[in-house]
């Protein structure tokens, strides 16, 4: 999905070279699949660490750019309701925001923070945020977090435990409300990097004929235990093709959309959502009809995208999986319910981002069309994922346009991140300018921050930056939070007597470079920076 976040997944060379010889599952509709249960299980049992880790990406599409361009929309379409898009509301009438699977909730909080500040401008309609997912333990690390903890106490956010393929009511668990059919109102839906891992099914039409393709799955050994991690990353699909039925859900709206394709494509496979689209209808049946869907991940949805494609092959991320999602099919279930579809036009790269409505009509939601059209299709957070690594790659970029690249970013904190030892770099003699934006801009990046755990240490970087710039006193402070989230180290006690050492503050630079050789006797740099301490407190 990014830079950062590469899919881990076999080429057709490696396919080809691999020897798949164990029939490990016959041919079976993709939806029925035991691979399904493999990746629940991951889910479920790493919780948060399954971005922690590394193993699932999660910056391309959670990202302070996605943030900025979702809040704009929700708002405009929030200030749409207001003014009647659906008929007469009460002023204090809640409309729920719901994210399906919210996992690390690093968008949530950043998305909440923007809509926060959007509705304090008032002449929108009040809104509640609802964080999902169906592993508690997610739910569980939200409720504790305390970047989180005003907005519960606030009454703006709530959670609920949600399988997206099967459940068709929320029970949120702070409120105990429980948001069934036809109760909650207009509802908006974000939806990021999910719907490619709920199930779907493939087809593929040959010579104007319809054919369901069922995959086989083969691995490259026995595989007695079908639960085993690792497995998913041995195997490799062998596709069947057999004669498709006329109606092959037996649902009116599914097959509606199976059979449109059957006339509208030849000599190609398409994946069918079916996963997806049972969790919308079960959300768009919470709002009577009226639900506003944003959705952010690697897919397709434009007629001319279908073309010309293969059956899918896994794409893995440990004992997880994606497919691309065939958000063209979104589309016509959502023109089914006399929708919208405000789409995106294709860009080179995996990502695409596109929104979609129930019960509406453009003339109704005047502010929304306009809004998605200049936070997400003008410039959005597609091309801001597609440069931002370029750039931050260029080794002859020079400051003011690093800071542009986080202005850009509107001061994302994993960006900051990434880009902190160029940025370093290039602060030997920064000039007031660059000292006083830098002095404005690291909080924002600070506020952006979601804490996930202590792999990523953003205010000890956030504390080089300030050393770099001889803010010496914000620099400590940040070392400080360092310690407080991440723990104690050599290097942070080390760095903190520096600072310290270059206010004049001698007593408290010696403590500090004393504990950090405690911390580690090996560590070279406070043994260098201790006698230099106690010579100048012997001079003065």
């Amino acid at each position: 999905m990014s830079d950062e976040e590469t899919e881990t997944t076999e080429t057709a060379d490696d396919q080809e070279s691999a020897s798949y010889d164990h029939l490990i599952e016959d041919h079976r509709r993709l939806s029925q699949s035991f691979i399904w249960r493999r990746h629940r299980a991951f889910y479920d049992e790493q919780g948060v660490g399954a971005w922690t880790s590394g193993t699932i990406p999660w910056f391309v599409t959670s990202n302070a750019s996605v943030a900025r361009a979702y809040a704009q929309v929700i708002d405009a379409f929030l200030r749409d309701i207001a003014d009647g898009a659906f008929g007469p509301m009460a002023p204090d009438a809640v409309i729920h925001v719901v994210e399906v699977g919210a996992g690390h909730g690093r968008l949530s909080y950043m998305l909440l923070e923007r809509l926060a500040s959007l509705a304090q401008a008032g002449e929108s309609q009040r809104f509640r945020y609802v964080m999902t997912d169906f592993a508690q333990s997610n739910i569980d690390f939200w409720r504790a977090h305390p970047r989180l903890k005003g907005y519960f106490d606030a009454g703006l956010l709530d959670v609920a435990r949600f399988d997206a393929e099967v459940d068709t009511s929320l029970e949120l668990q702070i409120s105990g409300e429980i948001l069934s059919e036809g109760t909650t109102g207009p509802l908006v839906v974000v939806a990021n990097y999910v719907l490619d891992s709920l199930r779907m099914d493939v087809f593929c039409v040959q010579e104007h004929a319809l054919y369901e393709s069922r995959p086989a799955v083969y691995s490259t050994q026995p595989e007695p235990d079908l639960d085993a991690p690792g497995l998913l990353d041995r195997t490799a699909f062998v596709y069947e093709r057999v004669p498709a039925s006329e109606t092959p859900y037996e649902d009116v709206e599914f097959d509606a959309i199976v059979s449109r394709y059957a006339e509208m494509l030849d000599d190609t496979a398409f994946t069918f959502p079916v996963g997806a689209l049972r969790c919308l209808r079960a959300l768009d049946a919470l709002s009577g009809g009226r639900t506003l869907l944003l959705s952010a991940d690697k897919g397709y949805l434009h007629e001319a995208e279908l073309g010309e494609r293969a059956e899918p092959q896994l794409v893995t991320h440990g004992d997880a999986f994606s497919f691309s999602v065939n958000y063209h099919a979104i589309a016509l279930w959502f023109l089914q319910r006399r929708g919208i579809v405000l789409a995106t036009t294709p860009r080179d790269g995996a990502l695409t981002i596109n929104a979609f409505a129930s019960g509406v009509m453009r003339p109704s939601v005047p502010r929304t069309v306009r809004a998605f059209g200049e936070f997400v299709e003008h410039f959005g957070p597609m091309d801001f994922a597609a440069i931002q690594y370029d750039i931050r790659s260029d080794s002859s970029m020079s400051v003011h346009a690093l800071l542009a690249l986080l202005r850009l970013g509107d001061y994302d904190a994993w960006l900051f991140y990434r880009a902190v030892d160029a940025l370093v770099a290039r602060l030997e003699r920064p000039s007031v300018i660059v000292r006083a934006e830098l002095r404005r801009l690291l909080p924002l990046v600070w506020r952006n921050h979601f804490h996930l755990g202590a792999d990523h240490d953003l205010a000890f970087e956030i504390a080089r930056a300030y050393s770099a710039i001889e803010a010496y006193e914000e620099a400590l402070r940040f070392y400080a939070l360092s310690i407080d989230t991440c723990g104690d180290s050599a290097i942070t006690r080390h760095n903190m007597a520096l600072n310290l050492y270059w206010s004049d503050r001698l007593s408290e630079a010696l403590k500090c470079v004393e504990a950090s050789i405690a911390l580690d006797g090996s560590y070279e740099p406070p043994q260098v920076l201790r006698p230099k301490i106690l010579d100048r407190l012997e001079g003065a």
